[in-house]
């Protein structure tokens, strides 16, 4: 199929899906005409969805209506979600800086209204970003902050990609196993739900992984499982990247007449595609293989118009790796050959140190803004503050309950005192009664003692004692006889 042919396929292709989508954006605006008690919100935001891929323009158009409604409302939640959406389409862009910003800023706003979903998918787009600028560390913390948070909800939608991002991070930092472990768990959900596209994706970052491992062997293997599943779309675009890194395997192990041919093959294939990044990235892997010859001319000649027709506003790592060696390579060439070029030299050092401070910007708001947020975006964190909230919560409950406790002993304490007090005070009254009595019987025996009644009891003793002592005469006495 010829360029011509491709890129008249390609703009049918484009002015159908905007045929089709423009009835769906007719209709929701005319559906916004007639909203009403922020219903319109929802609607901005679904004309953003439709025209999120094709007008991205039109796209950020109605999220700058969606902010100023949001704002007028003082609707926190779609303003948050407003950040989000921007910010994925200045990703989208690479154009960072702003994306960097927002992004925090939507996350830290849905940190605080406890929506754990879109925080997640904030952090997922901060530990993008901090991949593009190589700071996998970093990376790692945000996409591991996400994971957790997409676990936690319970939403499984977004795991698999998540563990792609941690494993690439692993990978960067020289931790293959783990890296290997993140890929597999992705890769098995991607089987559950028979998603040939992201398994053709998995592979082939487990053919990297295998490469920058120095397996080449098994590096080959995985790269060509990519494409070996049925149902694939695009396969010659897949098939292109498969065959580019197979190249590359062989060029790391100096094979370079079938890295040639590899690498050719896959060029080929993406010119017919006229896809310009994926056709710079093979150009530089050649511009390596060239290196490795000494043929700087041929790194020149090559690289120079695939560099042309990337257009940049912001960082693009696979330019600035292409403008390195195009400035290296000048670097090389002969006196003579440098003055005739001199203009070019100019233009991509120029080029190149654009990107080196674009890159730089990227690096500082980062650091910037991770210093700002981290503690607060932080999902241990999140977890340490539960967890603190829910042991204030059961300390608070424990001096509730000794408190209630201790008021309950402290009266049932105070009614036992005041009953001893009471029966103390009734035993102290009968001792004293008993006191009394006992008294005045002496009293009373004592009175006896002293009055007439005992003198005369006294005599009446007397007489009978007297009486008792005399002989008694004849028979006993007997009763009276009347």
């Amino acid at each position: 199929m010829s360029i011509k042919r491709v890129i008249a396929l390609a703009l049918v292709v484009l002015c159908f899906s905007r045929i089709y989508a423009t009835p769906i954006i007719d209709s929701l605006e005319m559906e916004l005409a007639k909203a009403g008690n922020g219903k319109e919100l929802e609607l901005l935001w679904n004309l953003h969805s439709v025209t999120y891929s094709t007008l991205p323009t039109k796209a950020l158009m109605y999220l700058d209506q969606l902010q100023k409604q949001a704002e007028q409302l003082d609707n926190e939640y779609w303003e948050a979600r407003c950040f989000f959406g921007k910010a994925a389409i200045l990703i989208d862009q690479k154009l960072y800086g702003e994306a960097i910003r927002l992004s925090f800023k939507s996350a830290s706003m849905f940190r605080e209204l406890g929506k754990n979903q879109e925080t997640a998918d904030n952090l997922y787009n901060i530990g993008k970003m901090y991949s593009a600028a190589h700071e996998w560390d970093n990376s790692l913390f945000y996409y591991t902050e996400a994971l957790q948070l997409y676990t936690k909800e319970g939403s499984s939608k977004f795991l698999p990609y998540t563990y792609l991002a941690i494993g690439r991070c692993q990978v960067k930092k020289g931790a293959y196993d783990k890296g290997y472990d993140a890929y597999i768990k992705a890769i098995e959900i991607f089987e559950n739900r028979h998603d040939v596209a992201m398994l053709n994706w998995s592979y082939n970052l487990l053919g990297i992984l295998m490469f920058e491992k120095g397996d080449y062997q098994r590096a080959k293997e995985y790269y060509n499982k990519s494409v070996s599943f049925d149902g694939l779309k695009n396969i010659d675009r897949k098939r292109a990247m498969a065959i580019n890194n197979i190249g590359e395997v062989l060029l790391a192990e100096n094979q370079l007449k079938e890295a040639r041919h590899y690498l050719n093959q896959a060029l080929s294939l993406k010119r017919t595609l006229n896809d310009k990044p994926l056709i710079l990235s093979t150009e530089i892997t050649l511009s390596k293989l060239y290196e490795k010859e000494h043929l700087y001319d041929s790194i020149i000649s090559k690289l120079k118009p695939s560099i042309e027709s990337i257009v940049s506003n912001g960082y693009d790592e696979n330019l600035l790796e292409a403008l390195t060696i195009i400035t290296t390579a000048y670097q090389n060439t002969d006196d003579a050959y440098k003055k005739a070029h001199v203009n070019d030299i100019i233009r991509f050092s120029q080029m190149k140190d654009e990107q080196i401070a674009y890159l730089k910007d990227l690096k500082e708001n980062l650091e910037i803004l991770n210093n700002k947020f981290i503690i607060e975006l932080s999902v241990e964190q999140y977890t340490a503050e539960e967890q603190l909230a829910q042991a204030i919560g059961k300390v608070n409950l424990a001096w509730t309950v000794f408190a209630i406790t201790f008021l309950l002993l402290s009266l049932g304490g105070t009614i036992l005192y005041l009953k001893y007090k009471k029966l103390n005070a009734i035993k102290n009254e009968k001792t004293e009664v008993i006191d009394e009595i006992q008294r005045i019987g002496n009293e009373g025996v004592n009175y006896i003692k002293n009055s007439k009644v005992s003198k005369a009891l006294d005599k009446l003793s007397n007489s009978v004692n007297s009486s008792g002592n005399q002989e008694p005469s004849g028979d006993s006495a007997s009763p009276k006889q009347t």
